[in-house]
């Protein structure tokens, strides 16, 4: 359904040209796995995000997803488009990999009391 109205919205030579693109050149014994791994790292980035949330305050995990997510997988994810290796490959390791870190500084704060108060 959603591709039937990007279609008719952008029009079928745009679509046909993205799903053409290199980003989606990948195997499925690449995927598998990166799925797998990110099934692994969420008890320790989600459940503890929440936790923080609950438990201290809404805005408690916004120092490690702003590092994570603006200062780590962004500009990384803008340097393999730029280069032209931009793939989903390359995207789904940037993004596990950011996973990881997130989970990480989750675990700094939580452990060094450093939390953004609102």
């Amino acid at each position: 359904m959603a591709l039937v109205f990007l279609a008719s919205y952008l029009g079928k030579d745009m679509i046909a040209r993205f799903f053409a693109s290199g980003f989606w050149r990948s195997g499925a014994t690449f995927i598998l796995p990166a799925i797998a791994i990110q099934f692994l790292i969420e008890p320790w980035a989600s459940f503890r995000a929440a936790a923080l949330k609950v438990t201290l305050s809404p805005v408690a995990v916004l120092l490690a997803l702003t590092v994570a997510l603006w200062a780590a997988v962004l500009p990384a994810i803008g340097v393999l488009w730029a280069v032209g290796h931009l793939t989903l490959k390359t995207a789904w390791i940037t993004w596990i990999l950011g996973r990881v870190l997130f989970a990480g500084l989750l675990h700094l704060q939580a452990k060094n009391g450093f939390i953004v108060q609102s």
